[in-house]
């Protein structure tokens, strides 16, 4: 799969800058790194992402071009972060007891 090609230079996702301007969260929630708290957030994202797109085909006037790519942009970062968590738990070794 080739990427897609971008307007503008990418910059690195950060995950405490770009968050709270998406979504309304608690710090707790962004200091989250367990899978189970990245599974919320993503869902959070994608309950946003459906939003706002509602908001295109409607052609609201709230609806606004350069959040819908950060939207899919934070998706695809926390989707790609959230697929390593679970990976590393699953190949990991089993703690001793």
């Amino acid at each position: 799969m080739t990427p897609k090609p971008k307007a503008f230079p990418e910059t690195p996702y950060r995950r405490h800058v770009q968050l709270p301007k998406l979504l309304p969260l608690w710090p707790e929630e962004l200091d989250d790194e367990t899978p189970e708290g990245a599974a919320k957030i993503v869902g959070k994202l994608r309950r946003a992402l459906i939003a706002e797109r509602r908001r295109g085909r409607s052609r609201a006037w709230s609806y606004d071009i350069n959040r819908h790519m950060a939207l899919l942009d934070a998706l695809e970062a926390e989707t790609a972060a959230l697929k390593a968590r679970v990976r590393t738990r699953l190949t990991a070794p089993p703690s001793p007891r």
